[in-house]
Parts: C-alpha cells; structure tokens; sequence
C-alpha cells in the first residue's frame, strides 16, 4: 500500500474519509497493530539466535594480579581464548589457548587444547541437531500468522466501525427527512384545522409526531458522536476530529465460492496453516524425545600442546588422545515420561487439525450462505421502502380529500422511517457479510493487498520438515 502521512493533531481539524483511506491509516498507526509489530520483532530476533547455532562462539579472557611473597613482588598476565563450533552431525569441535607470563622471571607458559566430540546414538545425526533451528522456523512462521490474524481483526474493527460512522450519517438524513415531512403535515393540519375540515385534536397528533421526530433526530446526533469517537481511536486520530464518512462507500466487491472449492479455501487458511505448523512442531518434539532414549555413546578425541618455563627453546609438549565414551541412564522414568507426552501431544495435534479443518468448513459455509442471504434481504427492504413511501403518498392524499385520518398518516409515516431504516441496515449487513466472508476464508488482508504471509512460504517450511524428519 501506498505511504500514509502522520495524522495532524488540530482541534479544528475537519476531515472526510473514504474507507481505503481508513483502512491505510489504521494499519499504519492503530495501537494494537503496532503493539503486535512488536511483539513480532522479539519473536524474529529468537529465530535470529536460533539460526546462529552453527556459529562459532568465541570467549576472550584476560587477568592481571601482582604477587607479594618471600621472593619480592612480581606480576602475572594471563590471557586465553575460547572457541567452540557445534557441528551439524551433532558434535562439537573445541578450540582454547590460555598463556600465562612472569615478566620478573622471564617466565611463559602456553597451553593450547583442540577437541572433537561425536555422539553416535543419543543427540547424533542431521535431524537432531537441525531440530531447535527448524522449530524456531516454525515458531516464527506461526508468530507470522498470529500477527496477520490480529492486523486482519483489526482491520475488520475499523470497517465495521467505519460502516456504523456511515449509519450513523444516514440515519440523520433519514430522521431529518421524517422531521421536515412531518412538519409540512403539521402546517397542512392546521390549514385543515382552520379550514373546519378536521378536528383541532388532529392537530395535536401532529404536534406530538414532530416532538418525537426531533427527540429522534437528536438521539441520532448522539449515536453520530459515539461512532465517530469510535473510529478516531482506532485510527488513533486527534477526538476532536471532524470526522465524515463518505457516502458512496460502500464496500469491498467479493467473489463468493463454490461447493467445490471450499477444500482449496480450508488449505490456503491461516488458521489450517497454523494447525499444520503446530503438528509439524509436535513431530519435532517426538523426534528428540525419541532420540533422547538412546544410550549417550561419543568418540571423543583431542590434541594438547603445552609449552612454558624460563627457556624459551623448551621443547612444546604434545598429547594425542582418541577414544570412546558411554553414559547409560538407569531407573530415570523422566526420560520415558517426556516420550510419551510428546507422543500424546502429537496425537491431539492431530485430532486438532482434524478440528481445525471441519471449524473452517462451517465458517466458510456459513459465511458464504450469510453474504447470499443478507444479499436478498438487502433487495426485499430496499422493496419494502419503497412501497411503504408510496403508501404513505397515497395516505396523504386521502387526507386532503377526508378519507383519512392524521393518526393513520403519523402511522404510516413511522412505517417509512422504520422502512428506511431497515432498508439502511440490510445493506450494511451485506457489506458487514462480506467481510465476515473475507475473514471466515482468510482473504481480508489479501483483499487489502498486505498479506504478511503466504501459503507458498509457510509450505516451503512443512516440506523441509518432512525432509529433515
């Protein structure tokens, strides 16, 4: 998406909105969406660290003391360093030198030591070394999805905030209309009144529909404020804002389903990806708990040179050393309980994914079967006002010619507002459908063009874990 410019903070700021524009400024400066922005830079640095493993990790060390004894006072400077490579096999490579220096002695010594450990059973091979890496892939792509999940609630908040702004205005247009109707009605009752043609208590009726009229019309002014105060603070703009929704609005265009593509929809959900990342996480964990009853069996080999005293032409000592070594735990039913609750926790990931997959289903359905139904209710109100406007002329006109009264007109006229009124919520309902339909497949942020994560990436994980399990 296009930048969007900082928000100005003006008491007398006046500012008309399109819901695009609505929409931008929310995922640039709503709150939430920043806060969960976050929380996502923490969880990237963990996989950063994670990635790491198979870096060289070096220790630099140093000292300085001053000796006091029988001999006088002399100094010691020792310095080292320390490196140590874990290999993909599952070994690890050693690496320290540490040397020491007597200057009033003439005195230095070196000792440099390089080690090899390889375990053969518990803790060896590709897989289990490669395990705590593609877990935090994992990890990360699942954090991924919660972040887009959040963004997409949010933006879902502030269209459906947006919209009630947008009722809000109509329902001030609608209630203004039924105000100045019924105030030509009241002036056309009392030309009747004094006209002799109606009674004078007509005219009371009228003055009482006017009175409710206006106590509506102010209601509605109220609900305009409380919508747009609603919309400023997810949109994290100044309250005092003269917030106006633009009329014409009305919508995202969305393209309904088939039957038959419900199964491709469930695949490209967040929600069935979230699932699957969980299982493929649980198959990590079996694989090191697994692993993990094997008996610690490594060959372990290493080198040492040595070399010091106040000749400094002393030959260097070296030592060789290759061998074997073998831990076996015994009567620890630790090791056998994380087995087995790794193993039920991949079972319920299963079952979950299972459920994960029919909850999809009945939201796409349901939400697919809710867009085409508020879609006819939309039609048939839109029906309705009109027919109730066309009945109230025609009341009107009976009035004129004594064939009506003014408590049938001051009915009918309630009708055409509660008509209007419904007309207007049948059509918010259908667009609120539509998002509802763009949430229950997943596709709000796609439709927005600001996914944060695709199908493609989170398959090209699963594939490397099949591979490395």
């Amino acid at each position: 998406m296009p930048p969007v410019a900082a928000p100005a903070s003006s008491s007398a700021a006046s500012r008309t909105l399109a819901l695009e524009e609505a929409v931008r400024i929310g995922l640039a400066f709503n709150r939430t969406i920043q806060a969960a922005y976050l929380g996502r830079d923490t969880q990237w640095f963990d996989l950063y660290v994670a990635e790491g493993k198979f870096i060289p990790k070096t220790t630099l060390s140093g000292a300085y003391k001053t000796l006091s004894g029988a001999g006088g006072r002399a100094r010691q400077i020792d310095g080292g360093v320390t490196s140590s490579l874990a290999l993909p096999t599952g070994g690890t490579l050693s690496l320290s030198t540490a040397r020491s220096l007597l200057p009033e002695q003439g005195q230095r010594s070196t000792l440099s030591s390089l080690t090899l450990t390889q375990p053969l059973l518990k803790n060896a091979g590709w897989a289990v070394a490669m395990s705590s890496i593609v877990q935090a892939r994992l990890n990360d792509a699942s954090s991924r999805i919660g972040l887009q999940n959040t963004v997409a609630q949010t933006v879902a908040q502030i269209i459906y905030s947006y919209r009630n702004l947008l009722r809000a205005q109509e329902q001030i247009k609608i209630a203004d209309d039924s105000l100045t109707r019924a105030r030509r009605f009241l002036e056309m009752n009392q030309a009747l009144a004094q006209a002799g043609r109606i009674p004078p208590v007509d005219v009371i009726q009228a003055e009482a529909d006017v009175a409710n009229q206006a106590l509506a019309l102010e209601e509605n002014h109220n609900q305009l404020d409380s919508q747009r105060l609603e919309l400023l603070n997810l949109l994290s703009l100044d309250l005092d804002t003269a917030l106006t929704a633009q009329a014409d609005a009305w919508g995202l265009a969305v393209r309904l389903a088939t039957p038959e593509q419900v199964d491709a929809l469930i695949e490209q959900h967040p929600d069935y990806w979230a699932a699957r990342l969980s299982l493929a996480r649980a198959r990590q964990r079996v694989l090191l708990a697994n692993n993990q009853q094997l008996w610690d069996v490594a060959l372990v080999a290493g080198l040492t040179q040595a070399q010091g005293g106040a000749n400094q032409g002393e030959a260097k000592k070296v030592d060789k050393y290759l061998g074997a070594q073998l831990s076996i735990p015994l009567f620890d039913r630790s090791i056998e309980q994380a087995r087995v609750s790794a193993e039920n926790d991949l079972k319920t990931e299963k079952i979950q994914l299972a459920q994960t997959r029919q909850t999809l289903r009945g939201k796409i359905l349901n939400a697919m079967r809710n867009v085409q139904a508020r879609a006819r209710q939309a039609e048939l109100a839109d029906k309705a006002a009109e027919l109730t406007r066309q009945k109230l002329q025609a009341e009107q006109e009976k009035l004129k010619y004594g064939r009506s009264s003014s408590f049938q007109v001051i009915l009918f006229e309630n009708d055409l507002r509660a008509a209007e009124n419904n007309r207007l919520n049948a059509r918010l309902a259908y667009l609120n459908s539509q998002v509802e339909w763009l949430l229950a497949t997943g596709k709000l942020l796609d439709a927005w063009q600001a996914p944060l994560i695709s199908h493609a990436d989170v398959q090209t994980l699963l594939e490397a874990d099949d591979e490395d399990a």
